[in-house]
């Protein structure tokens, strides 16, 4: 790979593959030291930046890493993975406010190939809401994620359990929603065992709990 970039001068793809290659076999510092070897080839490879802040994110190193996906932004400003990276960053650092500003960067340019990443986003960026306390923007965010993907069960039933606070009718609804998509969910019979406990149904309540609790072909 070096006699690669002996051959392509300016160009780090090479480092980059080496960093890639050491990455996937666990020898962090290894992979570490190609990108930045990378960097001194091509002080404005994008790639390098943001696989570079991943690594700095693995390490603990929050600093670097948010000054590497910076840099990355700055070369490319339209890759929606380069504003997740950073709000994961932020998240990380516990400054909510502007991991919710970069995850929503991210999802307005996250495209149809990025469709896993994109309703991760949206779930990051309603758990934000919810520690803040926020409940009804998180389930504005969750709602657009639905709109999104409207029968993804994860958001049906993350919707059901934020309207837990807000509409036990609405919790209701998306719990039964979420199981009739996927019948054995107990995290959405959780919700509904939670529902008919407040109503005073406890015997629906019981048997949603013991739903919650089956596990399929006795795993």
């Amino acid at each position: 790979m070096r006699s690669q970039a002996e051959f392509q001068p300016g160009c780090a793809d090479a480092f980059l593959n080496l960093g890639n290659f050491f990455h996937q076999r666990g020898m962090i510092q290894k992979a570490i030291a190609a990108y930045e070897e990378g960097l001194q080839v091509n002080p404005n490879d994008e790639f390098i930046f943001s696989n570079l802040s991943s690594l700095y994110i693995e390490e603990g190193k929050k600093n670097p890493a948010l000054k590497m996906i910076n840099q990355a932004i700055l070369e490319n400003p339209t890759r929606g993975l380069n504003f997740k990276l950073k709000g994961d960053i932020h998240l990380e650092r516990q400054e909510y406010e502007a991991a919710i500003s970069s995850y929503s960067h991210a999802i307005k340019l996250f495209d149809g190939d990025w469709k896993n990443m994109k309703i991760e986003t949206y779930g990051l960026m309603a758990g934000i809401h919810k520690i803040l306390g926020n409940y009804n923007a998180a389930l504005a965010v969750l709602q657009e994620a639905l709109s999104f993907d409207e029968n993804n069960v994860q958001i049906l039933v993350d919707i059901a359990q934020t309207c837990l606070s807000i509409n036990q009718e609405e919790a209701k609804h998306y719990a039964e929603t979420a199981l009739r998509w996927d019948p054995d969910n107990r995290f959405a019979s959780r919700v509904l065992a939670g529902y008919y406990e407040k109503q005073g149904d406890l015997a629906k309540a019981k048997w949603y709990r013991k739903k919650a609790c089956w596990k399929p072909n006795g795993h």
